[in-house]
């Protein structure tokens, strides 16, 4: 046996998610959009929005809950929207704390999820550096962090969850592009590179959407991507532990039998074969 691959729920081979920041009331419109196409996001919520009246452009902490009732995901994204890179570690670490405290205490949640303000944490070095904001982000408990630092990089699954890169922003002029090869991926090798798990993240803002007049750019968006047989629409932290859940799968020596210590059904690519995982279960790969 020379390869064995991650597959997500139901075996399929290619995973998509969104992520929309700020908590605009946009986002409502946007959720109606990519229901109807089976579709998830994870919705960054400025924790302001959730403590202070911030005006009739953001939503309320009931319409915030209307999301997660639909199945998406809500995460932190800042109480005043600065980048992290810019903060000293104690005005991060406490910015990052009390906007988890206030989101999950107002919306009755376990917010886990972040999103960057601010084009990420790469582009400066005036505050603080990456490692000094992953192990306060890692300590308080967030499980991964979404930067805005695109990253085409052939929709694999990120390496390190602190620095998640989207793959492309909605309104670039390559999104289409972008989604055609997605689209057109086989992932059915056995050697090498042909069989990896694929992944699309596209982000960016509601407004954005209002502002243009584009609401049908992401309708075709949708349309193009949605609802397709070898796809599963996923929120971020969905994704994120139904990956981490796969690395703690326990192989014999020769990768033959598999025993799965989670709570959830695992899938798995081996020599051209797709097989199942339960909890608690150990299964033949031959």
């Amino acid at each position: 046996m020379k390869y064995i691959y991650l597959r997500f729920p139901g075996g399929k081979p290619k995973a998509f998610t969104l992520s929309y920041d700020d908590g605009y009331i946009y986002d409502l419109r946007l959720a109606d959009i990519i229901d109807s196409h089976g579709i998830k996001c994870t919705f960054n919520i400025i924790s302001s929005s959730v403590t202070e009246d911030l005006g009739e452009e953001y939503l309320t902490p009931d319409q915030i809950r209307s999301l997660i009732d639909r199945g998406h995901e809500v995460a932190v994204h800042g109480v005043t929207h600065t980048a992290n890179g810019l903060q000293k570690i104690t005005l991060g670490l406490s910015e990052c704390y009390e906007s988890r405290k206030a989101i999950e205490n107002a919306l009755g949640i376990i917010a886990r999820g972040f999103a960057y303000p601010c084009s990420g944490i790469n582009d400066y070095t005036v505050g603080t550096d990456y490692r000094g904001i992953k192990n306060y982000l890692r300590d308080l408990g967030y499980s991964y962090a979404r930067s805005d630092e695109k990253n085409f990089d052939y929709f694999l699954i990120p390496n390190d969850w602190y620095d998640w890169q989207p793959t492309v922003h909605h309104d670039s002029r390559r999104v289409h592009e972008y989604a055609d090869l997605f689209l057109d991926i086989k992932a059915d090798g056995h050697d090498g590179k042909g069989g990896l798990p694929r992944l699309f993240h596209i982000y960016g803002h509601s407004n954005e959407f209002e502002r243009k007049g584009n609401w049908d750019h992401l309708e075709a968006l949708c349309e193009k991507l949605g609802n397709k047989k070898d796809i599963w629409y996923a929120t971020n932290l969905e994704i994120y532990d139904y990956v981490e859940d796969y690395k703690r799968l326990k192989f014999s020596l020769d990768h033959t039998r598999v025993y799965n210590p989670s709570a959830r059904t695992l899938w798995i690519y081996a020599d051209e074969k797709t097989f199942s995982v339960g909890p608690g279960e150990t299964v033949g790969l031959i």
